[in-house]
């Protein structure tokens, strides 16, 4: 997100704008949660929108999707930081998280920030996350 690494352990809303750049190029940003609801409105529902979403290879146990919209979602699992040593990823193959330009707006759960998840079964949905765990980025068009 292009923010201070004090980030991860504390709330930093007032430091992300209505359209954040984070590490997207010029003329991109990090979806809001409203944009991805958006997206989900559009495609389907909670249950269905990953189907429409999903690439048509690369998921495990032939869960592809349909890809109908050019989004291509692929299976990149969630990483975990382990002190720069050894970083774990998981879920790789069965499900793929991208971040939102959202935290959680909680002062006791600071850690936490928001992502979508898809799943092979072709679920959608906004879910809250540490903040130091490594997932994909999907960057729109201002």
């Amino acid at each position: 997100m292009a923010l201070p690494d004090s980030c991860l352990y504390r709330l930093c809303a007032s430091q992300i704008s209505a359209k954040h750049r984070g590490i997207c190029p010029n003329g991109w940003h990090i979806p809001s949660h409203e944009e991805w609801n958006t997206l989900e409105d559009f495609v389907g529902d909670i249950l269905t929108a990953g189907r429409y979403l999903k690439s048509t290879s690369g998921w495990d146990n032939d869960a592809n999707g349909l890809d109908t919209y050019g989004f291509a979602a692929l299976l990149g699992g969630m990483g975990i930081a382990l002190n720069g040593e050894d970083d774990l990823f998981r879920e790789v193959g069965e499900h793929g998280y991208w971040w939102e330009a959202l935290e959680n707006e909680y002062e006791w759960n600071s850690m936490i920030a928001y992502s979508w998840l898809m799943n092979r079964y072709a679920g959608f949905g906004s879910d809250g996350i540490q903040k130091d765990r490594l997932v994909s980025v999907r960057c729109i068009q201002d």
